[in-house]
């Protein structure tokens, strides 16, 4: 029922597509939303169909984008083979030379001005085939180490957050102890004395 007086009121479901929108510049921002969708103030966001309406757009995408994930998936290993096939593109190709070009611009003849042109564009396929085969090098390689940003965190001078920074105090206590009785316990332990053997002396 409330879902029916919902969509009975277009400002307010203007409202809602203008906050759920990721591409529009009012995307999470409940005032800016309501004033575009021409409301006074952003007091229809407390509402509590509305809120459920919001959480059910931002389910629906969520469900959404993990089927086009498992869907792009399936194709990754074709993806794969060709981004590797990239690296061997136009590698039988070679730049013609400096000296080549120089030869076609002296020589005398109506086809010097063809022949310079299909040198040009000879080299700029070489040199677009080599840019492939760069990009795709350089994207293996990316997705095989990792980016920079991906293996290093830099925080401006600030040390990185770890997973120790999410625990409580009184967790990191309990930690401390536990890695103070795994440090003793692998110290060498001093050996013990061997009593002396009883002799009866005859």
């Amino acid at each position: 029922m409330s879902e029916i007086k919902l969509y009975q009121d277009p400002k307010t479901m203007e409202a809602i597509r203008y906050y759920t929108d990721p591409l529009l510049p009012t995307f999470g921002n409940k005032s800016a939303s309501a004033a575009a969708a021409g409301m006074a103030s952003p007091s229809c966001f407390s509402r509590a169909e509305v809120q459920e309406e919001i959480d059910r757009i931002i389910q629906e995408r969520l469900e959404n984008s993990e089927r086009t994930v498992e869907y792009v998936g399936t194709y990754a290993m074709d993806a794969a083979r060709e981004l590797v096939s990239q690296m061997s593109a136009g590698r039988e190709l070679e730049f013609i030379s400096q000296e080549e070009i120089q030869r076609v611009l002296e020589a005398s003849g109506p086809d010097e001005g063809k022949k310079l042109a299909a040198i040009v564009r000879h080299n700029k396929t070489v040199l677009e085939a080599f840019e492939a085969r760069r990009k795709a090098a350089v994207e293996i390689l990316r997705q095989q180490i990792g980016t920079p940003e991906q293996r290093i965190k830099v925080d401006h001078g600030k040390s990185s957050d770890t997973m120790l920074d999410a625990l409580q105090d009184e967790q990191l206590l309990e930690l401390s102890k536990l890695v103070s009785e795994e440090m003793d316990s692998r110290k060498p332990q001093e050996p013990k004395e061997i009593p002396e053997a009883e002799v009866d002396y005859l």
